[in-house]
């Protein structure tokens, strides 16, 4: 009886373990000692759902995929390769040590209950702390071994893996700048929004296209690095940035004053400005910006860019509907949720050719003057490098002629 009820205590708990987070979120880790603590502490539940799901420990394709995004993602925060490899060679080592030791008590005493779900409940948690790891990765030196092994005594964690682990904690280092980065990782962290054409947008089969595409790869050719591409948005351009996310912002992004503050800009690869798109049938209403600006008129735009900041400082009396995404824009002025967009004269173009029933209807004429760039550290060594690939591209014309396919293969992509 007395066995029966530990039995059933033993289901409650691990039945609770799938229900609730497993202890250890990462918001609650103060230290990184805490957060490699908790990150450890879910192994006995990994080791659970391996037991059950009569998984071997190890699994080297996967542990090589985990260090790979642990390397990329320690490139934000300054982290060489070689030390972020380490540490995570380290802790994962650390982690199989947990697994095998439940491995060997459960050969006499299976666990008892249910498995967490290693994939929806375990994994999220330990991306989670993993993250918050790396944040905190490049400020250890002054963490005393005493505190570190106090944090992280796990049942099955032998001294020698707290040792072990520590160790490479200890040795972690940063690169000095980021073109020395660059230079030394020979990786290349390209953000891009994928959501402007002819600059960087989805194909209808989910493939990246776009002038800033194309240069992208030519740029990481010519700096001899891998290239990698970052996601981001135009609420979160700045923002993504500011964290280091990526080495370089390719994706038509307008030089204005505040994003120069905060980076360097390339020279200008492109020159042109914002002007009105409508229905081919209202085209001869919306011909100068006093006929745009009336009530009743409705002006679609997307967050977090130049569009958004134009027509909030430019329209006091039309309606401005905004549009959450940039890639679905065009399809909801077609549907007639509104007159028109005010956007880039070579977005202008691209859409006008790719849609029979959307017409420029300011043909010729800007609105205002806004040229595009590539957004940098305040690096002058890699500005220095950046250029010496663009100032060729323009100077032969190159660039032009990329720049012409570019629009033309934009235009003939429908959504």
């Amino acid at each position: 009886m007395k066995r029966l009820v530990i039995k059933l205590l033993g289901y409650v708990i691990t039945l609770l373990l799938i229900v609730t987070p497993i202890v250890g979120v990462a918001s609650d880790q103060d230290n990184i000692e805490e957060a490699i603590a908790a990150r450890l502490a879910l192994m006995k539940p990994v080791a659970h759902s391996k037991w059950v799901a009569d998984r071997a420990i190890e699994d080297t394709d996967r542990e090589k995929v985990v260090i790979e995004q642990a390397v990329i993602s320690g490139l934000q925060y300054g982290i060489t390769t070689d030390s972020t490899t380490t540490f995570f060679e380290a802790q994962i080592e650390a982690a199989k040590a947990i697994q095998r030791y439940w491995f060997s008590v459960w050969q006499d005493e299976p666990p008892t209950g249910l498995a967490p779900d290693l994939t929806a409940t375990i994994r999220p948690q330990l991306l989670e702390l993993g993250d918050q790891i790396l944040s905190q990765l490049s400020d250890t030196r002054s963490l005393p071994f005493a505190r570190f092994q106090k944090a992280t005594q796990i049942e099955g964690l032998s001294l020698a893996n707290q040792q072990a682990l520590f160790q490479a904690l200890a040795g972690i280092e940063r690169y000095p700048s980021r073109w020395q980065q660059i230079q030394k990782s020979r990786i290349l962290r390209v953000g891009t929004t994928l959501d402007y054409a002819p600059f960087s947008y989805l194909s209808e089969g989910g493939e990246r296209e776009g002038l800033d595409i194309v240069l992208a790869t030519q740029l990481a050719e010519f700096l001899d690095a891998r290239l990698v591409w970052v996601s981001t948005s135009w609420p979160t351009l700045m923002e993504d940035f500011r964290s280091g996310a990526f080495d370089i912002g390719m994706s038509g992004i307008s030089i204005i004053s505040s994003r120069a503050r905060e980076g360097f800009f390339t020279t200008a690869y492109h020159e042109g400005g914002k002007t009105p798109i409508t229905h081919c049938n209202l085209k001869t209403r919306f011909t100068s910006l006093d006929a745009i600006d009336r009530a009743g008129v409705r002006v679609i735009v997307n967050p977090g860019g130049t569009n958004e900041r134009y027509v909030d400082s430019a329209l006091k009396a039309a309606t401005i509907v905004r549009h959450p995404g940039n890639e679905t824009i065009f399809e909801a002025l077609r549907a007639g949720k509104a007159d028109l967009m005010i956007t880039d004269a070579i977005e202008v173009l691209v859409m006008a050719n790719r849609y029979d029933d959307l017409c420029p209807s300011m043909p010729g004429s800007l609105l205002t003057q806004q040229n595009k760039g590539w957004l940098l550290p305040k690096d002058p060594a890699l500005l220095t490098r950046v250029e010496q690939f663009l100032g060729p591209l323009i100077e032969s014309g190159d660039l032009d002629r990329l720049k012409s396919s570019a629009i033309e293969r934009a235009a003939q992509i429908a959504h």
